[in-house]
């Protein structure tokens, strides 16, 4: 009697561990993501802050011009090899999975090296022709080399990911954290000028360093030969070429305000715009943790062909961003402008109406944001792509006149009604691609 009891009492025991510790690592691993891109969030507020309190407008419209070519350049990369990548993973052998991370790894290097040196090479000759001066010049090199970099950094981080140890991302990325704050405590009190290239420049030996620092002590395995590199950056050129053009319209939806803006107004409203985006950035931070924990365990729900499963917890996560997009937003307007005013100064005033939007941009960006990691893991990205193209268009369209007769606010409303329609779009998509497997 005593035996079986014991025995059904272990048995019981072990359906509880094979339940909790599946739900205790998630937790665990979604903080560690939290924290992560917490620290990001907070590096990304303090270069923020040095623009606002250490330079002038120009130099921070200068900046966020010049980020978002960084951004478009790594987010390339991550459209043709990383994404790829993340949802091909799972569908190989165990034991191949390391050199097929490494065969996109140079496959990414072969791509991506000869396509900076020609736009390089192109702004060397258009310096020496007389079209581009000095500091124009300076900029988009140090950008170009920046850039190499940030995808190595980049790919780190989503390497780790992929092999479920977010906690080993923080381990780097405060390495990474720990080199900006260097370079800006010392830009800081050597007074230095021109900090809208020279942040590129601490920004590129921070990302170089700590990828080669994080992939030198990874397991990544040799390729078999050349070969492998080719049939793996094929196949990811597959869907890569989907999701290339859907990064591209992405990027034009996103940050076609701010070229606008520095076109048809000045780079005064450029900052201006961009100091009312930086109070709510931690928002996207903490959608950009979450969904990096997320996306390779529906990836691997996806091949264990766990198809409801997936669905349900992608729709948690959403709603559970929706709630703390929410509960920020009332904060930031309970504070009543006191909160612009302390952390921005006085030279950035009257932006309270300017947060609220981007607020809203940023709520919606997370609705469609759900959307568009379920169409990747079950591989439509011709689906995004379609997608994104429909509603930049009316993006570029509709920004000018709106800008014209709403100033800045009317520019934030065009991101704004760009993610409207996306999210409309994208889930139509999904309804069609549920089908498929639903029924």
């Amino acid at each position: 009697m005593f035996a079986s009891t014991r025995l059904l009492l272990k048995n019981e025991l072990g359906l509880v561990r094979r339940w909790v510790r599946p739900a205790v690592s998630r937790s665990t691993d979604s903080l560690y993501s939290v924290a992560d891109q917490a620290l990001l969030s907070a590096t990304n507020f303090s270069i923020g802050m040095y623009f606002v309190h250490f330079s002038t407008k120009d130099e921070y419209g200068l900046y966020a011009l010049s980020y978002g070519v960084i951004t478009l350049v790594i987010s390339f990369a991550g459209a043709l090899i990383m994404t790829p990548m993340t949802v091909n993973y799972a569908d190989r052998p165990i034991e191949q999975r390391e050199s097929y991370c490494t065969s996109m790894l140079v496959g990414q290097y072969a791509i991506f090296l000869p396509a900076i040196a020609l736009v390089l090479l192109a702004v060397g000759c258009l310096y020496q022709a007389g079209v581009l001066d000095l500091d124009t010049t300076r900029l988009a090199t140090v950008l170009g080399i920046a850039a190499v970099g940030g995808m190595l950094w980049e790919f780190s981080r989503r390497y780790y990911y992929l092999r479920l140890q977010p906690g080993t991302v923080l381990r780097w990325d405060i390495c990474y954290a720990s080199m900006m704050a260097i370079g800006l405590v010392t830009a800081m009190y050597s007074n230095s000028r021109s900090m809208h290239w020279w942040i590129f420049v601490i920004y590129g030996l921070a990302t170089a360093g700590t990828g080669l620092w994080a992939l030198s002590e990874s397991e990544l395995a040799r390729p078999s030969d050349s070969r492998q590199v080719w049939d793996s950056v094929r196949e990811s050129w597959g869907h890569g070429r989907w999701t290339l053009g859907g990064v591209l319209v992405t990027w034009v939806q996103n940050q076609s305000f701010v070229y606008f803006l520095a076109v048809f107004a000045d780079l005064a409203s450029v900052a201006d715009a961009n100091a009312a985006r930086l109070l709510v950035a931690p928002l996207m931070l903490v959608n950009s943790g979450l969904t990096n924990v997320l996306l390779p365990r529906l990836v691997l729900l996806r091949s264990e062909e766990r198809y409801i499963e997936a669905e349900q917890l992608a729709h948690r996560l959403m709603w559970m961003i929706a709630g703390i997009f929410v509960l920020y937003t009332a904060l930031v307007v309970l504070a009543d402008g006191r909160l612009t005013s302390l952390v921005l100064g006085d030279a950035y005033t009257g932006l309270e109406s300017f947060i609220v939007a981007w607020a809203a941009v940023n709520l919606l960006t997370a609705l469609r944001g759900n959307t568009s990691i379920l169409l990747q893991v079950f591989k439509a990205f011709r689906t995004i792509t379609l997608a994104n193209i429909g509603s930049a268009v009316v993006v570029l369209i509709l920004t000018w006149p709106l800008m014209y007769y709403y100033g800045v606010l009317g520019s934030i409303a065009a991101v704004a009604l760009g993610e409207i329609i996306l999210v409309v779009l994208l889930r139509s998509g999904f309804a069609r691609v549920r089908r498929t497997y639903a029924g």
